[in-house]
C-alpha cells in the first residue's frame, strides 16, 4: 500500500475523530451551562457520522480501527453528552421547582451539602411561580 492509499485509506477515520471531538466539546458546552451550543455540537457530530460512514462506502475502506473508533464516537457523541444534557436539565429543573436544603436555618436552592451536615432536604410548590 502506497503512502498516498494509506492516507486516502484514514479520510474516513478523519471524520470519525470530528465526531469524537464534537461530542467532547459538547460536554464541555454543557457542563459551562451553554445547551444550545451542546445541541449544536450533537448536530455537527451527526454531519461527521453520516460522512464517515459515506466515505468508507465509496473508498472501500473497512478495519478494525475504524470501527471501534466510530462506536467510541458515536458513544460519546450520542450517548453520553445527551445523558449530562438530560442530567444537567434535570437538576435544574429541581432548583426551579423548589427543591431546597436547609442548613441551620439557612435555605437555599440547591445547595451542596457535605456528608453527615444537619441538614433537611426537601420540596416546596409555589403554584404562583408558574406562568
Amino acid at each position: 500500500m502506497t503512502k498516498m492509499q494509506k492516507l486516502v485509506a484514514f479520510i474516513p477515520n478523519m471524520f470519525t475523530l470530528g465526531n469524537l471531538l464534537c461530542g467532547c466539546i459538547g460536554i464541555i458546552f454543557a457542563f459551562q451551562g451553554k445547551p444550545e451550543w451542546s445541541f449544536f455540537m450533537i448536530l455537527l457530530a451527526a454531519f461527521h457520522d453520516f460522512f464517515d460512514g459515506f466515505f468508507a462506502r465509496i473508498l472501500k475502506v473497512s478495519g478494525e480501527l475504524g470501527k471501534q473508533l466510530d462506536s467510541l464516537a458515536d458513544g460519546v457523541s450520542f450517548g453520553v453528552l445527551p445523558a449530562i444534557m438530560m442530567f444537567l436539565f434535570v437538576e435544574h429543573q429541581f432548583d426551579f421547582l423548589g427543591y431546597y436544603c436547609m442548613y441551620d436555618s439557612y435555605k437555599q436552592a440547591g445547595e451542596r451539602l457535605s456528608e453527615g451536615s444537619n441538614a433537611q432536604c426537601g420540596f416546596s410548590y409555589d403554584p404562583n411561580q408558574f406562568n
